[in-house]
């Protein structure tokens, strides 16, 4: 290039070379971009104010490719240049949570559109886009926006975990692609998505954050539905026990045991509901059929969840939580790390995988992909989630004592 061309930007350079350079990978072709032609004097703008300013001149352009643009040009150099504090990184745990808690309600949107062909979805996002421009005409900030909190809530990670997200994924989809290049059947495909996913979760561990961060929310708005919907039949047995007519360790039982089958139908209802909330994303025109495959996989993860805590020594975690809500004894039998394995057992070993698994290949029915497309890499972050969520349930529930009565 002759020295006084302009530098050519990034997608201009990418393209020019792929073509002429088969086989050499983007991130070999970004590095020798940024030691020849990046701009040094350039001032790299954080994340939301890059897409502050992308979206503007970017209409239509999603935020997920706008992010994605951010972290090849600025962001690996980003985090290398100015490394976050611990106490910045110690906020992405508060952040995930947040994030899951302002999740919820796609899900609950998601259970509805399941009956209704996907019309209650669509509603909500014209009434959101609605407000969105009401916002923008009124020059309100963009937490104004309630359609855009998720999306806010992640561009916050620190930098290090959003590139730790970057490349697990990264890790999952070099290592499908090479078994699809090598012509592997589908549980060698599989197989290869669960390898990618777990050596990118091994080698980037912060991406575990957003996983075990966002899920505990849910586990917790299971646990309080289900102590709310008992309440009467708890109230019910407290009124026989006084009257003498049953034991307290029969109505333990009792309650026990609608717990966890009340916590298999919650488990049962979010997965419908976020497995038709993605569905809703992915095809916005999807009809009554698709989000069909919601219910079916919504059933299926309620079903495991209902077996699981029927195995001896073992229970759903939300049950443990949503007894322990109600003043009832809860909680795994043994020593502390007794009790940590069996909740990690029942929901990263066990439940987990097999639901995580199963809602992705209705999903991708659903959505008209490869029935075990992303399978592998779903299951291993259910099972990465579920231990740590089912570890701290064992932790902190503590084993069976005999509850006090609840106050009038």
């Amino acid at each position: 290039m002759p020295p006084d061309s302009p530098s050519p930007t990034l997608p201009e350079f990418l393209e020019k070379a792929r073509a002429v350079n088969p086989g050499v990978s983007d991130d070999a072709l970004t590095a020798h971009w940024q030691a020849n032609y990046a701009p040094a004097s350039a001032e790299m703008p954080s994340l939301p104010d890059f897409l502050s300013k992308a979206k503007a001149v970017n209409p239509g352009v999603p935020d997920e490719d706008l992010t994605a643009y951010w972290h090849t040009e600025y962001g690996s150099k980003g985090a290398a240049e100015a490394p976050s504090s611990l106490l910045r990184r110690a906020a992405d745990i508060p952040i995930g949570l947040a994030k899951g808690v302002v999740d919820l309600p796609k899900a609950a949107v998601g259970v509805m559109d399941i009956g209704t062909g996907g019309d209650v979805g669509r509603g909500a996002t014209l009434a959101l886009e609605a407000l969105g421009k009401d916002a923008d005409a009124l020059g309100l900030p963009r937490w104004a926006r309630p359609a855009q909190w998720s999306s806010m809530l992640a561009e916050h990670y620190s930098p290090e975990t959003q590139e730790a997200v970057r490349l697990a994924s990264a890790e999952t989809k070099q290592a499908t692609d090479a078994a699809t290049a090598r012509g592997e059947d589908w549980l060698g495909q599989i197989t290869a998505s669960a390898k990618g996913a777990a050596t990118g979760l091994v080698e980037h561990p912060a991406a575990a954050i957003p996983l075990i961060s966002e899920n505990l929310p849910q586990m917790y708005a299971i646990a309080k539905g289900v102590s709310l919907a008992l309440k009467p039949l708890q109230a019910a047995l407290d009124a026989k026990i006084a009257a003498g007519t049953i034991t307290q360790d029969a109505a333990n039982t009792i309650l026990g045991k609608a717990a966890s089958r009340a916590s298999a139908v919650g488990e049962g209802l979010l997965s419908a509901g976020q497995v038709s909330s993605q569905i809703s994303a992915d095809q916005p025109d999807a009809g009554f059929v698709e989000h069909l495959a919601a219910g079916a996989a919504g059933i299926l993860t309620g079903g495991i969840a209902h077996l699981t805590g029927k195995i001896p020594g073992l229970d759903n975690p939300e049950a443990v939580l949503a007894k322990r809500l109600m003043g009832r004894p809860a909680g795994f039998a043994g020593s502390l790390p007794e009790r940590i394995a069996k909740g990690v057992i029942a929901e990263g070993v066990i439940q987990e995988p097999l639901q995580s698994g199963q809602e992705q290949i209705w999903q991708n029915i659903a959505e008209g992909k490869p029935w075990h497309e992303g399978v592998g890499e779903q299951a291993i972050q259910g099972l990465v989630a579920g231990s740590a969520i089912g570890g701290v349930a064992g932790g902190v529930g503590g084993p069976d004592t005999v509850a006090k009565p609840l106050p009038p």
